[in-house]
């Protein structure tokens, strides 16, 4: 059964000071650069003899650079800041964003979003890139995105959001999230971005 709109927003009840701790303990990795792992550095030409090898580097958790550029452009032509994660995955559910504004959800196919064609979903104000574009002045060209990933030691698959090192931030349930942090998310949870007052409730419909 899919609810409407009225019993979405009616139906959420999560105290912003008991949001739960979304970061799945050691699962909730940040991308290493370009989707896959970073690689360890090894010594460096003029080492000392026999000295041993430096400890491998800690992996780097940046969005950009130039191979990501290279690699991930849209259709348009637009360099993407995000690579997704190796345990990158279609929803094997179906899911929908319900999106309200002042309380009151959008009229028309802006009002519900379908989220089972894509294994990702970027957010953002440059309309060339976003798949969700953000139309607000606060928001980032590419914001943030809705990646659905394999969990850890299991085949399932679940929805997590990422902040995309945004300017103004993105909102769960009304907290403000780290960046470049997955966070899983969870039936009925509120996501929103920057200052605008659109709000997206994440539904899980029943088979």
């Amino acid at each position: 059964k899919t609810p409407s709109g009225t019993e979405v927003k009616a139906e959420m009840s999560i105290p912003r000071d008991q949001m739960r701790d979304r970061k799945m303990g050691g699962d909730a990795r940040p991308p290493a650069p370009y989707g896959g792992s970073a690689p360890p550095q090894v010594g460096e030409a003029g080492d000392a003899p026999g000295a041993p090898p430096p400890p491998p580097a800690e992996p780097t958790f940046g969005l950009s650079g130039l191979l990501a550029q290279e690699a991930n452009t849209t259709a348009k032509g637009v360099s993407l800041k995000y690579a997704e994660p190796a345990d990158k995955a279609m929803p094997r559910r179906n899911f929908r964003l319900y999106v309200f504004k002042n309380n009151e959800m959008l009229k028309g196919n802006n009002g519900v979003l379908h989220l089972h064609r894509q294994s990702m979903y970027l957010f953002g104000r440059d309309t060339d890139a976003a798949d969700i574009p953000t139309e607000h002045a606060s928001c980032s060209k590419q914001h943030a995105v809705l990646q659905f990933r394999v969990r850890e030691g299991s085949t399932e698959v679940h929805p997590y959001v990422i902040d995309l090192e945004s300017t103004n931030g993105t909102r769960l349930n009304g907290d403000r999230i780290d960046s470049a942090m997955y966070i899983e998310l969870k039936h009925k949870d509120m996501v929103s971005f920057g200052k605008s007052q659109r709000e997206y409730v994440l539904i899980e419909e029943e088979d």
